[in-house]
């Protein structure tokens, strides 16, 4: 029987960011995005290879529980987002 690891993802490195009181704006090669605290911590968190729920059991840690929802539901939500705008990346390798 095999099983399957959890997914990893890792942020990608942008060009150059402007920290601001709120969040931080991140520059990549056609693309400027701006995070939330929130989003900010998640791409600081992922310079190493984290699971959602790694992920989840970290913000939790410095933010508490989301106010609506489930933790790993609000975490997928989020990381499904900083992966389309491509400042997270699925990593390879590990599974």
């Amino acid at each position: 029987m095999t099983t399957t690891q959890p997914r990893r993802v890792t942020r990608v490195e942008p060009v150059d960011r402007l920290e601001l009181d709120d969040g931080v704006l991140l520059l990549y090669d056609r693309t400027v995005i701006r995070l939330t605290d929130l989003g900010r911590a998640v791409v600081e968190m992922c310079e190493q290879p984290l699971t959602e729920a790694e992920i989840a059991e970290r913000l939790a840690a410095e933010f508490g529980e989301p106010p609506e929802g489930g933790l790993l539901e609000a975490t997928h939500r989020l990381v499904e987002d900083l992966l389309s705008g491509d400042v997270l990346r699925r990593a390879e390798g590990r599974r």
